[in-house]
């Protein structure tokens, strides 16, 4: 509702993805940690914020792109449907389009949540899941620094 009524107006968008770039890093553990805490939908916010500042504080660094990832993917994904749209026909095109792409958005989703929840065992109990390094995971963000008290 609120980006709709923010439409026109550039100081409104911003300031909705701000909030909502905050939201997405405060929530960033909440599936992880209903799943192995039991707590409530709220307690599981508190918790996943709390895990996330502690871990990496104000100044997040990404430096695993699965944003990039998934854009790449759907590109590759979209060519042989564009292929195919332009040789036999453009609704051939779109069934291709359609499924591979959906599968190529599945998969990155389905890698990134399987990172998450290697990444909160990590910051939660100091647990190294099967298949990952502890240097992969403490490198997912930059390290949070120590604030210094001079200028």
């Amino acid at each position: 509702v609120l980006r709709s009524q923010s439409r026109d107006n550039m100081i409104g968008q911003i300031a909705l993805s701000i909030v909502g770039g905050v939201w997405a890093y405060l929530t960033f553990f909440v599936v992880p940690v209903l799943v192995a805490e039991s707590i409530s939908p709220i307690a599981a916010i508190r918790r996943s914020s709390s895990l996330f500042k502690r871990t990496w504080g104000d100044q997040v660094v990404a430096n695993f792109g699965f944003s990039i990832v998934g854009f790449v993917a759907v590109l590759l994904a979209a060519i042989p449907a564009w292929v195919i749209g332009q040789v036999l026909s453009p609704v051939a095109g779109v069934a291709i389009g359609v499924v591979t792409v959906g599968l190529a958005v599945a998969t990155v989703s389905t890698l990134e949540t399987i990172f998450k929840a290697a990444l909160y065992g990590y910051v939660a109990d100091g647990r190294v899941a099967d298949g990952f390094t502890q240097e992969a995971l403490e490198g997912a963000y930059g390290p949070k620094r120590p604030r210094s008290s001079g200028f």
